[in-house]
């Protein structure tokens, strides 16, 4: 696939979205993300997740490219795909495939999964309960993205730690 024929293929898509219309743009954009392109594949896995563009959320359409987008290397769409396994969205429920891609997310740096994974630490839900490594996970995302839910999620943690160091 020749690099300019893609960039021409995103530079009218980019046009349509401008002008607000989201029918014409879309064919493009799928076309794109299925050449390979990873912007356009994360693009098309938020219009069908999140809704972008006024888009109705499709979960099983947001599975096809947040898939493709998380095997190309995309962080975010690795805990997107995450979330759709945990939650069953779009795609049969599997915890352990929901981990392996909230792992790879956090080791990517993504805050919101290093959050997320420290809420399975915290709960003990599909890994063994550790406050300790919930602390640990939620202080690295609060050291990328410093936002109260964050640092809430901190001190949930060094408060729980104490609770159970002084029952020992």
């Amino acid at each position: 696939m020749e690099t300019q024929l893609l960039q021409q293929l995103k530079q009218e898509y980019h046009e349509l979205l401008d002008q607000h219309d989201l029918a014409q743009a879309m064919p493009l954009i799928r076309q794109a993300a299925n050449w390979g392109d990873l912007e356009a594949q994360i693009l098309a896995k938020n219009i069908f997740l999140h809704g972008l563009y006024h888009h109705p959320i499709t979960h099983h359409a947001a599975v096809e490219y947040a898939q493709v987008a998380a095997m190309n290397g995309d962080a975010s769409s690795m805990f997107d795909l995450a979330w759709l396994y945990q939650n069953g969205k779009g795609i049969i429920h599997d915890d352990q495939k929901a981990l392996y891609w909230l792992d790879k997310a956090a080791n990517q740096n993504e805050p919101r999964a290093m959050d997320a994974y420290g809420m399975l630490y915290m709960q003990g839900r599909i890994i063994q309960k550790d406050p300790q490594q919930a602390k640990y996970w939620f202080e690295k995302a609060y050291a990328l993205d410093p936002n109260d839910q964050y640092a809430k999620h901190v001190k949930m943690a060094n408060l729980l730690i104490k609770k159970l160091n002084h029952q020992n």
